[in-house]
């Protein structure tokens, strides 16, 4: 919290909004950026099913917009990673797991036309 506090300053006009990709209103423009972090692909079954490859398709066609990365172990061979980190996954207590973690974008979005 008291980072955020610090940040607040440099954040004055930033609009943030909250929710799921299939119903959140953005506005796509170059000036937005889209974080999203979905559940990962590979991982536990979550209570509410997730169309994955809707939600690809769906960050498709706003990169083409808007800048948009997203958080995830692995991604479709039409995206790239723009940053990765080795992490150690505490499964349970008697566990782990080593995975990479990652941020990807577009290969044809707006990102990587502008930043890449």
């Amino acid at each position: 919290f008291r980072n955020y506090e610090k940040q607040l300053p440099l954040m004055q006009g930033t609009e943030l909004l909250v929710g799921s990709y299939d119903s959140i209103q953005l506005p796509l423009n170059d000036t937005t950026l889209v974080y999203c972090d979905p559940p990962y692909g590979d991982t536990l079954e979550y209570s509410d099913a997730f169309d994955t490859e809707a939600f690809w398709n769906w960050v498709r066609k706003i990169s083409k917009d808007c800048f948009v990365l997203v958080s995830e172990y692995s991604a479709p061979e039409d995206f790239i990673p723009v940053w990765q980190k080795d992490v150690t996954l505490h499964i349970n207590h008697r566990g782990k797991a080593a995975r990479t973690e990652g941020l990807f974008t577009y290969k044809d979005g707006l990102y990587n036309k502008n930043c890449m």
